[in-house]
């Protein structure tokens, strides 16, 4: 089919250019045109974000530093432990291994008989599975737990800290 003008006295077509629809060929011309813009597309998709990690399972129980897992690490969510602000759980996550693992910011090693020691737990939601670091005297700033996979599945961090004049204060974070 081939269209000319509108009406009798309308402006042809062609002022804004020909519109000619032909079943044969320039329909298989437009569909192999969307089929090769879609791979395009599909391909830079996979550049720029990346596959899915199918490994990601193989990271749980390691640590996030000696992996590597921690150069891409952001902060999913942070709470304040306890009343005077001076430590954080943090929920942290690596973008390139898609693990989470908790980090505890400004805790401390306890007393003995006095305080406990603060403490942070990784946990997965799926299955249950934690991970728990102690704080010790050779830590200092603070410490992180062991990576968990967070492949499509979600995970909290949650920190627990004893200031020995006040406490123990639990926070924990939201799941992501």
């Amino acid at each position: 089919m081939h269209v000319t003008s509108q009406a009798p006295g309308a402006r042809p077509w062609r002022a804004y250019g020909r519109l000619t629809i032909s079943i044969g060929g320039t329909l298989k011309y437009y569909s192999r045109l969307a089929a090769i813009a879609g791979a395009i597309c599909t391909a830079a998709a996979l550049v720029l974000v990346g596959p899915a990690r199918s490994d990601a399972a193989t990271y749980d129980g390691t640590d996030p530093v000696s992996t590597g897992c921690g150069n891409s690490a952001i902060t999913l969510d942070s709470k304040v432990v306890g009343p005077n602000g001076s430590a954080t759980i943090q929920l942290r996550y690596s973008t390139s291994c898609r693990t989470t693992w908790a980090k505890l910011i400004g805790g401390n090693a306890g007393s003995p008989g006095d305080c406990a020691a603060s403490y942070a737990i990784i946990h997965r939601n799926s299955d249950g599975l934690q991970y728990r670091a102690t704080w010790t005297t050779a830590d200092s700033g603070s410490i992180h737990t062991l990576q968990v996979n967070d492949a499509n599945v979600t995970s909290y961090a949650q920190a627990t800290v004893d200031y020995c004049f006040a406490g123990p204060y639990t926070a924990r974070t939201g799941s992501f």
